[in-house]
């Protein structure tokens, strides 16, 4: 189970940073009595930002933008309409 974890980690590691993406997991206790104040910090940031990314996921899915073929023509328009 450690190696398909650790190999399915990779391929996504690799996969987002072909577009210039990062993945963020939070730290998770290593034998010790708590986190570190770095861990801290690190872990209500990631929160912080995943907070937006479930509320951007939630409008796709709520109003079906990728539910339809979208134009070429309107890629431009769809940036400036804050979708």
């Amino acid at each position: 189970m450690t190696v398909l974890w650790l190999t399915l980690h990779l391929t996504l590691k690799m996969s987002l940073k072909e577009h210039g993406l990062e993945l963020n997991i939070p730290p998770f206790w290593k034998d010790k009595p708590g986190f570190d104040w770095y861990d801290v910090i690190k872990t209500q940031t990631i929160a912080q930002h995943i907070i937006h990314v479930e509320r951007e996921i939630g409008k796709v899915k709520r109003l079906r933008i990728f539910h339809s073929v979208i134009p070429v023509a309107i890629f431009g328009s769809v940036n400036q309409n804050g979708l």
